[in-house]
């Protein structure tokens, strides 16, 4: 990005930066600010907790794939503290995804979870993609279960817990979760 977020394409000096990296031509820049690591995970946990009562969850048994990508550490992170055992497919975080594009929307990309769950008779799946950003789940017989479904029963639970929030979605599968969220800030 350019200046005010303006885009850089190819004639505005993407083909520039491309020659640069190649040749290896880059000029010392005095340094700018300070770089401070702080360990965000234990907070991170402890706010995905407060999603759930966990008194009210069940034992369950979870294929959960995390595709090479971000969700490994965070499945580490959190299994202790829920009641679930946690079958784990490709689960250590490796830039070079050995296992293929961490991308389960991809239908080539979910035999490997739907095939876990029926090994080991898992109540559900869960796959994410590489940087953690989307998730996808799976019934006990691994059939794939539609985003929009999970976003309707997402908006429904949020709703119910703060009525009246608005719900940002996807707009191209949307029926599920407009009417869900219609239902859920009609007056009564």
């Amino acid at each position: 990005m350019r200046e005010e977020s303006k885009p850089i394409s190819g004639d505005t000096g993407l083909k520039e930066i491309q020659r640069l990296a190649e040749e290896n031509v880059f000029e010392n820049s005095a340094p700018i600010g300070t770089v401070t690591k702080t360990e965000v995970q234990p907070a991170y946990i402890k706010h995905l907790l407060t999603y759930v009562n966990i008194a009210n969850l069940k034992p369950l048994k979870i294929v959960c794939t995390a595709g090479n990508g971000g969700a490994g550490d965070v499945i580490d992170a959190i299994e202790n503290s829920l009641p679930f055992k946690w079958q784990k497919i490709h689960h250590n975080p490796d830039g070079n995804f050995p296992n293929g594009v961490p991308n389960p929307l991809l239908e080539e990309n979910r035999p490997v979870t739907i095939d876990a769950i029926k090994e080991h008779k898992a109540d559900l799946g869960i796959a994410w993609d590489g940087d953690f950003d989307r998730c996808f789940f799976f019934d006990e017989q691994g059939n794939f279960i539609e985003g929009y479904y999970i976003v309707g029963l997402l908006a429904e639970a949020f709703l119910k817990k703060h009525p009246g929030s608005k719900v940002v979605h996807d707009p191209r599968l949307t029926w599920n979760t407009i009417d869900i969220a219609t239902r859920l800030t009609a007056p009564q």
